[in-house]
């Protein structure tokens, strides 16, 4: 009951310093959704996320070249999907606001899978010198995309 009260006198006593100093309060009613096209992106995305998990785990035992056109399709998706938020929500907002961890996170996981589609096309023009893809092979970093499935939940 105590902290009802308390929260109630709180925000009279906003109300009443913000009409003296001639302040406008935000609306509570006024918060916004993210538009439509966020709101799929984000659904896109974690079927994404699983798809690509999956054929990660097929890649393993399936010897077939349309894996590394997949998985330059997922990254390519993964970029757009950054700069997307980035442009709705601005660069201040989508580096230190309320989800910063999370797109950093993005930005480093996405980093590492277009190094591993790159390294990967190096390999196969014969411009890196490796016997079995050991640097190409980023298989620990790709499974770090499903840990975004996680921000999605």
């Amino acid at each position: 009951a105590n902290r009802l009260r308390d929260s109630l006198i709180k925000h009279s006593a906003d109300l009443l310093v913000a009409h003296h100093a001639h302040l406008t309060l935000p609306d509570p009613d006024a918060v916004q959704d993210p538009p439509l096209y966020l709101r799929l992106l984000d659904g896109t995305a974690g079927i994404l996320i699983l798809l690509n998990g999956l054929t990660i785990g097929i890649s393993q035992d399936v010897d077939w070249v349309g894996f590394e056109y997949c998985e330059a399709f997922f990254a390519s998706f993964f970029i757009a999907e950054i700069l997307c938020k980035l442009s709705y929500f601005g660069p201040k907002e989508f580096l230190s606001g309320l989800d910063a961890g999370w797109n950093w996170f993005d930005i480093v996981v996405v980093a590492f899978a277009v190094v591993d589609v790159a390294l990967t096309q190096f390999e196969r023009f014969g411009a890196a010198a490796s016997a079995d893809r050991g640097i190409g092979s980023l298989a620990f970093i790709r499974i770090a995309r499903l840990a975004r499935l996680t921000r999605l939940m």
